[in-house]
């Protein structure tokens, strides 16, 4: 095979082959309309053992606050931002444990042998760190240093050239001032890797990125996911609603054996999930609901159910809101935080937002839950 994946050999005594299957996919463009049909091998990974087929399996991933923060400082500085990804990233991974596979379905060549794994298929345990690892070992080598506040963000300067990679598995995002230090940097990755060039970044993980050079704005959102995520619960046409949540909404955790079917729970968990994923990246304006209906993930009534429902409708309601920064705003942080004390006469509690924000856009927000003992508003931010 081109990429020398595997060698067909007889299984050693006491070793044991893992199972693999052909798994299809269909890859969506920022239209949400197929623009991708693949067909991966993928490798039965939960099927190995760990301290004997893998060891650490560890692989870090670009952080959101770390996107946010480069795409203000580009919208500030008005620098190029092109996306690249590697094709078969992982196949690129050296394996350095003794994994065997049974032959790919359809490919058995009948002689009973199976394949020894050179390289990290998709599926393995260990796949996404062999790749990182490969990534950041030819990134070194030209010339890029991986930055200590975040191992998927590689740093290359020389004089006044700097050049911002972010990775995100096989994603790529490049920064710079300069069209040309951009293209050198994708050149020399396509020496070593198959690469494919996007040209300007517009569509990245499910986020959409707009941006009006002429006008010095920057816009980060969701707003292809949200329809898709409407579409999912059939939730397209319900009507319009102005807030995450009704104002008279209370959190009341049911005793067991109140909730909802199994069913609905886990389509209430599912749901959650999702928004989850749309407040830590685009939408802060649902991170306190979410952050609500995510405590009673094990255990939802009816009432919580057809809240994380209003939530979606309230996403469809304003699916292109986002995070948007501006080139005319300075480069300075600035921090908030507020408090707010809720819950019965029995449970006092502080929810406290700490937020940073730069260039009139959000970079970080966390909210933070406490039991307190407290009998007016004023000792909750205490």
């Amino acid at each position: 095979m081109e990429n020398h994946t595997w060698d067909l050999v007889y299984l050693p005594n006491g070793k044991k082959a893992i199972q693999c299957k052909w798994l299809a996919k269909i890859k969506t463009d920022e239209k949400g309309e197929p623009s991708v049909y693949k067909s991966r091998l993928v490798a039965k990974g939960f099927q190995q053992k760990a301290k004997e087929d893998y060891k650490e399996v560890f692989a870090p991933t670009a952080k959101s606050p770390t996107l946010r923060v480069l795409l203000a400082v580009a919208a500030v500085r008005k620098w190029k931002v092109k996306q690249m990804d590697i094709v078969t990233a992982f196949l690129y991974g050296i394996v350095e444990e003794e994994v065997y596979m049974v032959q790919p379905p359809g490919y058995e060549d009948g002689t009973g042998r199976v394949c020894k794994l050179n390289k990290a298929i998709y599926g393995l345990k260990q796949a996404p760190r062999c790749w990182y690892n490969r990534l950041a070992s030819a990134l070194e080598g030209i010339g890029f240093r991986a930055s200590a506040c975040d191992e998927s963000l590689f740093l290359m300067s020389e004089g006044e050239s700097l050049v911002l990679l972010l990775v995100y598995v096989d994603d790529i995002l490049l920064f710079s001032s300069s069209d040309k230090e951009i293209d050198g940097v994708q050149r020399k990755l396509t020496e070593q890797f198959k690469c494919k060039s996007l040209g300007e970044a517009r569509y990245y993980l499910g986020m959409h990125i707009e941006r009006d050079t002429e006008r010095g704005w920057l816009k980060l959102h969701q707003g292809q996911y949200i329809n898709t995520l409407a579409e999912k619960y059939s939730l397209q046409e319900e009507r319009e609603v102005v807030t995450p949540l009704p104002s008279e909404f209370k959190l009341i955790k049911a005793a067991e054996g109140e909730g909802v079917e199994s069913e609905d729970q886990r389509q209430f968990q599912s749901m959650v999930g999702s928004l989850l994923y749309a407040a830590v990246h685009t939408r802060p304006d649902i991170s306190f609901a979410v952050g609500q209906l995510a405590r009673v993930v094990q255990n939802p009534t009816e009432e919580q159910c057809g809240a994380a429902e209003r939530v979606v409708r309230y996403l469809k309601s304003y699916p292109t809101v986002g995070v948007q920064y501006s080139a005319s705003a300075q480069l300075s942080q600035k921090g908030l935080k507020s408090s707010k004390r809720r819950g019965s006469s029995s449970e006092k509690e502080r929810c406290s937002f700490p937020v940073l924000l730069m260039p009139r856009g959000l970079l970080s927000m966390r909210i933070h839950h406490q039991l307190v003992d407290t009998s007016a508003w004023w000792e909750v931010g205490l």
